[in-house]
């Protein structure tokens, strides 16, 4: 076979197989193993080169796999630098112009340098200070605290301010400087003046305007804080109280002093707002060296600069052309007012009138943080006499039309940046060819910093005048605000996006603007050659020094034009041009180039500034309503990321914070704020509409009509949200698919609990979430029967109030029984619950227990001795004694039944609860209260036993246990395995203990009682058994009742079994040492004599009788008979077998004695008689 290399069309090699005249020749032989041969290797060439293109592809830049501005690790810096400065740049035979131009750029640097310092040093402190946690806001104590830390704070902010007040006198003296260079080079006595005849040093003008304009934001930044003021006050009281008692506050009064000079230094330059004005004031120039004020030819210099600057501005602000223009047109009124008082206050009418054209479209200029600075305030307030005072309503006005087109405007933006995003893709895709798209490309990035400047002056002008003027921003524009913060992010990221093309391609376009001005000066420098060859072929002794010093400008410009476009040489180019361009009527390319060439080289700090948001911090509180109107339409739902990108903006404006001790303590409620917000208006709301989807569409079968039309509604894809990447935020973030199952396995998992019949629709919405969202959910189905830990023991420890009420103890089983409720099932505690729970806690919490069933028992008894003190029970009690006494021989030793109801009839006359319960009921329950601590108490123990056997188990022989810890010693094993030792010897020591331990709970809290309680201050409590007769009857007949309601559809109150009465009974019977007493009642004997007469007589009734009326009656009548007997034998079982728990231990040996002896004296088949029945 031959074998062909060659490159495809898309650069990778390709191998092709051609077969040979040999193969040709045996076509048609025996050649099928060579053919199959042939073949395979066919499919791996063609395997192989499949595999390369999905890897170039996978490597390639695509619109899908690109710089993430939040996760990339790197940045490109793209801004150009050199280590060269403006000075050396300047290079011309003519070397007076060499000087006026090196000191003119080295002004124009510092002006530059001090504007940006400004706004990196001082705005943020300014405008941040007084800023607090949102916790102390909200909270009216730690509000207090910080109004009282005021002065603290303050204090940490008089380093800003004393940096700041030299930096204010900085800028004065480098206005002043600027303002004496011009006024020296534009004056008639002025030699250099002829080499600069028709110059117009605009760039210069423009430099001056600049720190004037840095000047006057400060003044803005300190009256828009109101907490300035405020902190300022309360820091002099301070330190006025500080010089009156200076040992009070371990001050020096020298210090003191000369702190208090410093304040009214502070306070005079910085913070009466005369920053500006205190400026432009200042004395310019020197009395015979130096005429600024009154120098005709420099002020009509700087009306002309002044003019053509404001007519720019004019031309720009408002049009699609707008970037940084209003913050120039603030240096350029500032300027107008400087020219107002070098004037003697006579100002330049044309200018006020340009200033009003431009006060039309934009009456305020946002600053930076909460500041706007207003025109006519300013002006009224600097100039009187050139602006009169403003109208109060005007702004409002303005407001009010403004907020009409902010829609209509938002929508056009938004079709302009939605066409320059799809721009931005694919003419810097790489398969564009990069020099036919040069030209295209410079537009584009320019374009883009465009849009991002005009959006965000729209936004700061709507929402700050909003806050100024205090105007509800209205619901409607809340759509539109958040499609604007949208948009500027987009943009932001965009760049971002294609920052490895754009760094590639701004070299190229850098260099292409240079060439385009070559192009233009090349022409004017051979025109200037040609022209000074014929002045000297016509005059040789004569030169023209106006066009060499032109000739040596441009030649210098071609210089400067050969290196990279720094800030420095860019700044050379503009002085240079300003000298060259002297003819208005040429027109004007190299100044537009000039600033195609400023955007592109510094498009990447233009666009941070135009894309940056902090200026939301100042109206957060709308961040929820931002956050759910980007949440209302699925088919935006990427543009979460947006908002939250705009959000985070603020954090180095929070950082630069200086009056906390920590400015990082303001971050974490902002996240928390934040994350709240987002919480609530996106996680939440999805959860809820996925959750109610899921239901509804699983329902729709029982559901009579479905609202959910799509023809109505419309259809919104939810799952659009799931897919989104998770959303970050100052290191934190949301993964909503991962929210939102959370949430739902939480909801389903509990929600079947509550209703386990429920598990087969939670699995179909299971199944549905799966398949229609994507969402994989635990399995929820759970099964039908006892769960293994039951209630924990703490839970009950903690609640055992609302336990002992809530529940119902079974004596036999050991069992309590929740009391019937709304619940579809009610929860049981057993043994095994408890033993459980002591497996969990350990062995320590029996005696816990014990502790807090003897608090719960103190105040029941508390409650107890109340009610047998009050005079209408003791009377009627003590009565019923001295009746029995009396009467004890003819009633046989019993009390009688007709004694006990009597006693239940006139205790209800006293009156009755709202819920129809006499003091008698409230009285059994109290009692059955107090003996359902006493069962708990028994399950405790109980439950401890058997988790020791259960332990213990694994020890063969309980009266031998080896030691193992003596055992590892013997081995010499480490240390590890002795101390592991030690450990197993303490458990198993601890294990047997427990398991032999046999304290009888209940014989401590009968003692702990019984001592105080049969004392003479108790002797009221003596009368209790008597009370057991009535209260007895009471119990049965609300037995009878709680077990009729179990059948019922209402089964309030229903109950099966109330154990806890009988053995209450029992235990304060034994605390009151009164068994004997209620013995000697005989009642239950008086019961059954009682009942089996009625049985008798009811039973000689029903043979009389021979209706069949009559004898239903009679039949009820037996039947109710019956279940009080069974009732009451019941009640006797159960009070009888609760006596056992309180025998002391000297007569539970005695009976068991006697009980041996009697089954030795009876014959082997009684005793195993006795034995089985026993």
């Amino acid at each position: 076979r031959s074998a062909s290399v060659h490159h495809s069309h898309n650069g990778w090699l390709e191998v092709v197989c051609a077969p040979t005249m040999t193969d040709l020749q045996d076509i048609d032989g025996p050649t099928l193993p060579a053919e199959n041969h042939l073949e395979k290797l066919k499919a791996f060439v063609s395997e192989h080169a499949e595999q390369l293109r999905s890897v170039k592809d996978a490597l390639d830049e695509s619109i899908s796999e690109v710089w993430d501005a939040e996760t990339d690790p790197i940045a490109l810096h793209l801004r150009p630098f050199e280590k060269l400065s403006a000075r050396s740049l300047i290079k011309t035979d003519n070397k007076v112009i060499q000087k006026v131009m090196t000191a003119f750029a080295v002004l124009c640097t510092e002006a530059s340098s001090l504007s940006a310092q400004a706004e990196a040093q001082y705005y943020g402190p300014l405008t941040m200070f007084g800023e607090v946690p949102a916790e102390e806001v909200q909270d009216d104590e730690r509000a207090r605290e910080a109004a009282f830390d005021m002065p603290v704070r303050m204090s940490r902010l008089m380093g800003v301010l004393n940096e700041l007040r030299h930096f204010v006198r900085r800028c004065n003296s480098l206005v002043r400087n600027i303002v004496a260079q011009l006024a020296s080079l534009y004056s008639p006595q002025q030699k250099m003046y002829s080499g600069f005849h028709g110059c117009h040093l605009l760039r210069v003008f423009r430099a001056l305007s600049q720190i004037l304009a840095t000047l006057v934001s400060l003044d803005e930044i300190i009256a828009a804080n109101p907490h300035i003021p405020q902190a300022w006050t309360e820091y002099k009281k301070t330190l006025h109280a500080a010089s009156v008692e200076p040992e009070r506050y371990e001050a020096d009064a020298d210090d003191v002093e000369d702190l208090n000079l410093r304040l009214r230094e502070f306070e005079t330059e910085l913070l009466s707002g005369n920053i500006f004005a205190s400026c432009v004031q200042q004395e310019f120039g020197a009395e015979g060296i130096l005429q600024v004020v009154g120098n005709r030819l420099f002020l009509d210099e700087l009306s002309n600069a002044l003019r053509t600057s404001l007519s720019y501005l004019a031309g720009h602000i408002g049009a699609d052309t707008e970037s940084d223009h209003r913050d120039q047109f603030v240096g350029a009124t500032a300027l107008f007012v400087l020219h107002a008082r070098l004037a003697r206050g006579s100002y330049d009418k044309k200018a006020l009138k340009e200033i009003s054209k431009v006060k039309a479209s934009i009456p305020a200029v946002h600053i930076y943080g909460r500041a706007m600075w207003i025109v006519d305030d300013f002006l009224s307030r600097l100039m009187p006499q050139a602006m009169r005072r403003p109208d109060p309503q005007a702004l409002r006005s303005f407001l009010r039309d403004f907020d009409a087109e902010f829609p209509v405007t938002v929508r056009r933006y938004f079709l302009s940046v939605s066409a320059w995003m799809v721009r931005m893709e694919s003419d810097f895709a790489d398969n564009v060819d990069p020099q036919l798209a040069l030209s295209i490309r410079a537009n584009v990035l320019i374009n883009g910093l465009l849009f991002a400047n005009q959006l965000s002056h729209s936004l700061r002008l709507l929402l700050h005048l909003h806050l100024i003027l205090e105007e509800p921003i209205r619901q409607a524009l809340i759509g539109s605000i958040v499609q604007t913060i949208e948009m500027l992010k987009a943009i932001e990221f965009t760049y971002h996006r294609r920052s490895a093309m754009i760094a590639d391609s701004l070299t190229h376009l850098i260099r292409q603007v240079s060439i385009q001005m070559e192009r233009i000066l090349h022409p004017k420098k051979h025109a200037l050659e040609a022209e000074l060859g014929d002045v000297s072929a016509k005059r040789p002794n004569k030169t023209d020094d106006a066009s060499l010093d032109v000739l040596s400008q441009v030649a210098m410009m071609l210089q400067v034009l050969r290196g990279s476009a720094t800030p420095e040489r860019r700044l050379v180019l503009q002085l240079a041009w300003d000298c060259v361009y002297r003819d208005k009527n040429e027109p004007d390319d190299v100044r537009y180039l000039l600033r195609k060439l400023d955007m592109l080289a510094d498009m990447q700090l233009m666009l941070s500034q135009a894309c940056s948001t902090s200026f939301l911090f100042f109206s957060k509180e709308l961040y929820p309503l931002y956050i759910a109107s980007s949440f209302s339409n699925p088919d935006e739902a990427s543009k979460i990321h947006y908002v939250l990108a705009a959000v985070r903006d603020a954090i180095p404006l929070i950082r630069s914070a200086v009056h906390l001790e920590d400015a990082e303590s303001l971050v974490p409620p902002y996240i928390s704020e934040l994350e709240a917000a987002l919480k609530s208006e996106v996680a939440l709301p999805l959860c809820r509409a996925i959750e109610t989807d899921l239901r509804m569409h699983i329902h729709s079968n029982l559901l009579s009509h479905d609202t959910r039309s799509p023809a109505v509604n419309g259809v919104k894809d939810l799952s659009k949200y799931l897919n989104l990447r998770p959303l970050r935020f100052f290191g934190h973030s949301i993964d909503l698919r991962a929210f939102v199952t959370h949430y739902l396995n939480e909801t389903f998992y509990n929600l079947n609990t509550i209703a386990l019949h429920d598990w087969a629709t939670y699995g179909e919405m299971r199944n549905l979430a799966r398949e229609k969202y994507g969402l994989e959910l635990i399995e929820t189905y759970l099964p039908s029967q006892t769960l293994e830990q039951g209630i924990d023991v703490l839970e009950i420890m903690r609640n055992i109030h609302i336990f002992v009420a809530k529940y119902s103890y079974n004596q036999n089983n050991q069992i309590f029984v929740e009391r019937p409720s709304q619940n579809k099932y009610i929860n049981t505690i057993s043994i095994r619950s408890i033993a459980n729970s002591v497996r969990t806690h350990g062995t320590g919490i029996i005696n816990t227990t014990i502790n807090f069933a003897y608090q719960f028992l103190a105040r029941k008894f508390s409650i107890f001795s109340q009610f047998l003190f009050d005079d209408h029970i003791k009377s009627r009690l003590m009565k019923d004694i001295r009746f029995f006494r009396e009467k004890s021989s003819e009633l046989d030793n019993r009390y009688p039944f007709e004694r006990a109801e009597t006693f239940n009839k006139e205790i209800r006359k006293l009156g009755t609860t709202k819920e129809g319960l006499t003091y008698l009921d409230k009285f059994r329950e109290l009692i059955t209260e107090i003996g359902n601590v006493m069962g708990f108490v028994r399950m405790v123990r109980s439950g401890g036993l058997r988790y020791c056997s259960n332990a213990i188990k694994f020890v063969p022989d309980l009266n031998e246990i080896p030691e193992f810890s003596a055992l590892v010693e013997k081995q010499s094993l480490t240390e590890e395995t002795r101390e592991s030792a030690r450990i197993l010897d303490g458990v198993v020591r601890n294990l047997v203990d427990n398991f032999a331990e046999g304290t009888d709970y209940f014989q401590v809290l009968v003692k702990v009682f019984g001592a105080e309680m049969r004392t003479e201050t108790n002797r009221h409590l003596q009368n209790f058994f008597i009370i057991l007769p009535p209260l007895m009857l009471n119990y049965v007949e609300r037995m009878l009742v709680a077990k009729d309601r179990i059948t019922k559809k209402n089964m309030a109150n229903a109950s099966f079994s109330e154990d806890g009465f009988a053995l209450g009974v029992a235990y304060i019977c034994k605390v009151l040492n009164q068994y004997e007493q209620f013995d000697s009642l005989h009642w239950f004997d008086s019961l059954d004599r009682k009942y089996g007469m009625e049985l008798e007589r009811l039973s000689a009734e029903r043979r009389r009788k021979t209706g069949a009326d009559e004898s239903q009656t009679v039949e009820l009548a037996i039947r109710r008979i019956v279940a009080h007997r069974r009732e009451t034998d019941m009640l006797y079982f159960s009070f009888s077998g609760a006596r056992v728990f309180f025998k002391d231990e000297a007569r539970k040996k005695a009976d068991a004695e006697a009980a041996e002896a009697r089954a030795g004296d009876a014959d082997p088949g009684a005793a195993g008689d006795v034995e089985g029945s026993a």
